[in-house]
């Protein structure tokens, strides 16, 4: 899970030649453009033990874990600089927490995929029907083009909701489309699949 953290702090260590912990004035002495690794290294179990509360629901990536880290570190520097009794590691906690907390839950796009994002797979009676296969392809003949041409009538004749829930399963990103709560995801998932079912012969021939 923290893979990329300690990546990070190891090649910190060798950038820095940190070897033990630092008081104040030994990380004030340190180069400006030096300062923020050292930081990240000496207070890396407390910048770890933030990702792993902020990232509970396992949304986040470490990449961007570090990457948003390090931007705040070095925005804190100069403030830590100014303010001796705020190089603690309970600071520290409070700034990684803070960020990563954001990056984790807060951001809309990831929010949604996590919320409403389901699988293209449907189950039809005792099969599955992927409908991916449903797109056409220029190989089609004018029997198959026809078929799905009444397929997409039919889901275009649907209300809003339904096809809001198809664009989601198709991965589309379609603008303007309502938000459907889990329940009726559920109910609208099995709608279609007695929608889709005299279409199984055609797609899985």
């Amino acid at each position: 899970m923290n893979g990329q953290f300690t990546t990070t702090r190891n090649l910190f260590i060798e950038y820095t030649n940190y070897t033990s912990p630092l008081s104040f004035d030994e990380w004030s002495a340190v180069a400006d453009d030096q300062k923020a690794a050292v930081l990240f290294v000496q207070f890396f179990d407390q910048i770890t033990l933030a990702w792993y509360k902020a990232n509970s629901l396992g949304r986040g990536l470490a990449e961007d874990g570090v990457s948003t880290v390090l931007q705040y570190l070095i925005k804190n520097v100069p403030v830590i600089k100014e303010n001796p009794k705020r190089f603690t590691a309970r600071y520290i906690y409070r700034i990684a927490y803070n960020c990563l907390y954001c990056i984790c839950h807060d951001i809309k796009r990831d929010k949604e995929r996590f919320e409403y994002e389901t699988s293209n797979i449907c189950i039809v009676g005792d099969d599955e029907v992927d409908l991916f296969d449903t797109v056409g392809s220029r190989d089609s003949d004018f029997e198959l083009i026809a078929k799905r041409d009444e397929f997409w009538a039919l889901i275009e004749d649907m209300d809003l909701d339904t096809k809001s829930v198809v664009s989601k399963l198709l991965g589309a990103e379609v603008p303007n489309m309502p938000r459907v709560s889990a329940k009726k995801r559920e109910q609208i998932i099995a709608n279609l699949q007695d929608i889709l079912a005299p279409y199984k012969e055609l797609f899985y021939a």
